[in-house]
């Protein structure tokens, strides 16, 4: 009796006994197909749907790219002693000395968009705006020279002082809000951040600039609040005493989809993970403000409560 195979049956057959090694084909047949579990595609979509809700917590915070230096060099030919002012878009004005008539260059260290004024016997004879040139040169009373042109004056009217916004006394009303009502909670309070000042200051610019309503930065290693109103010279304070509102209809529960919207400003205000807060502003050409504070490491975590331990 003669047993004869089908060439596939005997390489099937010698597979199996492992003579012969599987075929890649059959590799993949061998292999389970793994789906995502019903949770994992639900957590996908709400991903793709709400991008920078939930954020990692342990990030360092960034660090924001440092400002060009441009070097301003100032020749005094007017025959008296001019006296040097920085003016400080929320702090007003910084005397930084005089420079004497003696025609020779007084160089400055400056950035791009900073406005000098130039004084004598405390009258504004001069003023400077700083372009991206790397040197620039301002001869007073004389002939300028210098690859960088001199634009137009700039009027201080145009840059603001915002009421309370500079200096220790703007950072200090700012804090005491937010740590007077996280101190009403149990909650340690919240110290001044120099990164997080420069992050939401830089996005405050942006808001202004482009002056189209409040859009969040979508950072992700930093928590945010956003504020705008139209005119007037509100202080940060007054943005973080908005925020501070929505303690009223907030009653403890977890974060959620649902919730957040409502008092997410507040949440992230008072959030026990959070240790550090600074705030940015500023002026669009139609009047409107913006305030921006960014908080680090963030809080508005899904499904947990703003004054938890962690």
């Amino acid at each position: 009796m003669q047993l004869r195979f089908h060439l596939p049956s005997l390489v099937a057959i010698l597979g199996l006994a492992g003579l012969f090694p599987p075929t890649a084909a059959a590799k993949d047949r061998e292999k389970p197909r793994l789906r995502p579990s019903p949770v994992e595609q639900l957590w996908k979509v709400f991903q793709e749907k709400h991008p920078g809700l939930v954020r990692p917590r342990h990030e360092p915070p960034p660090r924001v790219a440092p400002v060009p230096e441009v070097q301003l060099v100032v020749v005094n030919n007017t025959g008296v002693p001019v006296d040097l002012v920085w003016v400080q878009p929320h702090a007003g004005e910084l005397n930084y000395g005089s420079v004497q008539s003696t025609g020779r260059p007084h160089p400055i260290s400056t950035s791009p968009g900073h406005v000098w004024v130039f004084k004598t016997s405390g009258h504004v004879f001069a003023r400077y705006e700083v372009n991206a040139a790397a040197e620039q040169e301002v001869v007073l009373r004389g002939r300028r020279i210098g690859r960088a042109p001199l634009p137009p004056p700039v009027r201080i009217a145009e840059r603001p002082v915002l009421r309370g916004a500079g200096g220790a006394t703007g950072r200090a009303a700012f804090l005491k809000v937010h740590n007077d009502a996280r101190a009403a909670k149990g909650v340690a309070p919240l110290e001044w951040s120099a990164d997080c000042a420069a992050a939401a200051q830089e996005w405050a610019q942006i808001l202004a600039d482009r002056d189209t309503g409040l859009v969040h930065s979508r950072r992700k290693s930093l928590g945010e609040n956003i504020w705008q109103c139209s005119g007037g010279n509100p202080s940060p304070d007054v943005a973080a005493d908005d925020w501070l509102a929505e303690q009223r209809v907030y009653r403890g529960e977890r974060i959620s989809e649902t919730n957040f919207m409502r008092v997410g400003h507040y949440t992230q205000m008072v959030w026990s993970g959070t240790t550090s807060v600074g705030f940015g502003y500023a002026r669009a050409a139609s009047g409107n403000v913006y305030i921006v504070a960014n908080y680090f490491p963030p809080g508005n975590f899904l499904g947990q409560r703003p004054y938890e331990r962690w």
